[in-house]
């Protein structure tokens, strides 16, 4: 209990018992001061704010000191008068609780939190943001371990620990802490292993497409070529030819000159007569060259590959495709075991397209230079081996409509239409005696002489067009041809026609050619 002459109020009191506990209240901020004051209590707020510097901004200090002086005093005991309080407010150790704010240096404490409050505002920035990052990065790591390349590439980080950061110290070592770790060893293995499985799956889906391709007799190659019968007239000499669109006469091995097979080997397929049907060098090279080329693998065929193209998938050659790929691999391999490689150039010499409506080289060394095959010379069996690549382009002959980019042309024939020489194919025919000098097919004085001809030196077009005088008599001779082979043996008509337009047929008729040459003569003075 307090005496009467204790004059200070019971706030005052408190305060006074409070600071009696330290000797320098200074060296004890920390002190436990709670079990003085009660709950919302003015005096400790004052405290608080003194010792501590808590809480000088919560709603509880700002309601209880902006009370006015008078709240204060009404909160004194009613024994005490205003005179009273008025000595005690003299006495220097007395605070006055009325305005807590009079004992504390105010301008410091704002000074202080004005200077904090920037700085835990970018403190609260920085955090959130590394929270969102980390939830980024924790979403994006939950994707990557779903992904296949994360299966396949990173295995599980044996040294993981969820309970530590980003790195930690085990064994004097910095580790990583990530739960998936790369291992390039993994990364070796997975990858022979995805290179295994589309192994398999090109297999499989080769052999899906042999299974079902259409088979041949590979050892009567001719069979599937269309070969244009032959007419003789009534002394045994050649006076037509009779085809559906492909002009063609198959000529024996034996009977083509070495230059020509040479020319050809030359420029087309140098390994071809010891390669067993495909030059995988020459296919490995152009799929490098495509990735640092033009991207478009080309020019890997070989000379069976083309034959296998020609004769068996006619219909789709200009498609570039991988079925239609393996599908000329097929029947290159077949023909391969199935014909000697004398039997496979003649193939395919006799099949190849030369541009200007020639098939086969028999075709072409008629139009081109008016001879048959066995009388080429060097530079015609040259410019011949130059066409394949580009037929239609390089072809030495053009119709007037076509000779729009025709090198050193020169007018041949006027009737029934125009038709000039084209020259554009000159220097892959120079490349041609090129490689046949350097594969020592030919002298250096064989070369010498005609490297650098000019078409126009020794092309010799022969236009002779099927409108001849005997196409009257053609037109009757073949329906004859057709009623005798399905009377004598029991063909139907489509198989008749096609035998006799396709497949090369010699026929010997009685035509008299003088008297046709007299009666066609005889209707050209009439008109």
């Amino acid at each position: 209990m307090s005496s009467d002459l204790d004059k200070r109020s019971e706030t005052q009191r408190e305060i006074d018992d409070f600071l009696s506990r330290f000797e320098d209240p200074a060296d004890e901020l920390s002190a436990d001061y709670t079990p003085y004051l009660n709950e919302k209590n003015t005096t400790k707020m004052t405290a608080a704010r003194t010792f501590q510097w808590k809480d000088v901004d919560s709603s509880d200090f700002k309601s209880i000191t902006e009370k006015k002086e008078t709240q204060v005093v009404d909160a004194l005991p009613s024994d005490e008068s205003v005179p009273e309080e008025k000595e005690a407010d003299e006495t220097p150790d007395v605070i006055e609780d009325s305005n807590p704010d009079d004992n504390i240096v105010e301008p410091e404490e704002s000074e202080d939190k004005k200077a904090e409050e920037p700085e835990k505002d970018i403190a609260k920035s920085s955090k959130k943001e590394k929270k969102d990052k980390k939830d980024k990065k924790d979403k994006k790591t939950k994707k990557h371990k779903g992904s296949l390349m994360h299966s396949l590439f990173f295995r599980k980080n044996k040294n993981y620990d969820p309970s530590q950061g980003a790195t930690y110290i085990k064994d004097g070592k910095t580790i990583k802490n990530k739960e998936y770790k790369f291992s390039f060893l993994k990364l070796i293995g997975d990858l022979v292993a995805v290179g295994m499985v589309f192994v398999l799956a090109g297999l499989i889906y080769a052999l899906s497409i042999i299974t079902v391709a259409p088979k041949y007799d590979y050892k009567d190659i001719y069979s599937a070529v269309a070969t244009a019968s032959v007419v003789y007239n009534d002394e045994g000499k050649l006076i037509d030819n009779i085809f559906y669109t492909e002009n063609r006469k198959v000529v024996k091995y034996e009977d083509m000159p070495e230059d020509l097979i040479n020319s050809f080997v030359a420029i087309e397929d140098k390994t071809f007569w010891k390669h067993h049907g495909f030059n995988w060098t020459r296919m490995i090279g152009a799929i490098l060259s495509s990735f640092t080329g033009s991207g478009r693998i080309s020019g890997t065929s070989t000379i069976t590959q083309q034959l296998a193209r020609n004769v068996y998938l006619a219909d789709t050659k200009s498609v570039r495709s991988i079925k239609r790929k393996l599908l000329e691999m097929h029947y290159a391999s077949r023909l391969e075991h199935s014909l000697s490689k004398q039997e496979i150039i003649e193939a395919y010499l006799n099949t190849i397209y030369l541009g200007h409506g020639c098939y086969g080289v028999n075709a072409a060394a008629n139009t081109y230079f008016s001879k048959n095959v066995q009388d080429l010379n060097l530079v015609e069996c040259a410019a011949l081996a130059a066409l394949p690549q580009s037929p239609d382009t390089y072809a030495l002959l053009k119709l007037g409509t076509e000779a729009q980019n025709v090198v050193d042309s020169q007018v041949v024939a006027t009737e029934p239409t125009t038709v000039v020489t084209n020259d554009l194919a000159r220097e892959r025919r120079q490349l041609t005696l090129d490689l046949m000098l350097a594969q020592k097919y030919i002298t250096q004085e064989q070369y010498d002489e005609v490297y650098n001809l000019k078409l126009n030196d020794f092309i010799k077009p022969n236009l002779a067009t099927n409108n001849s005088i005997y196409s009257y008599f053609n037109e009757y001779l073949v329906d004859q041809v057709i009623a005798d082979l399905m009377d004598q043996y029991g063909m139907e008509y489509e198989s008749a026609e096609r035998m006799v337009y396709t497949k090369g047929l010699q026929i010997y008729s009685t035509v008299d050619s003088q008297a046709m040459e007299v009666i066609a003569k005889e209707f050209q003075d009439e008109d």
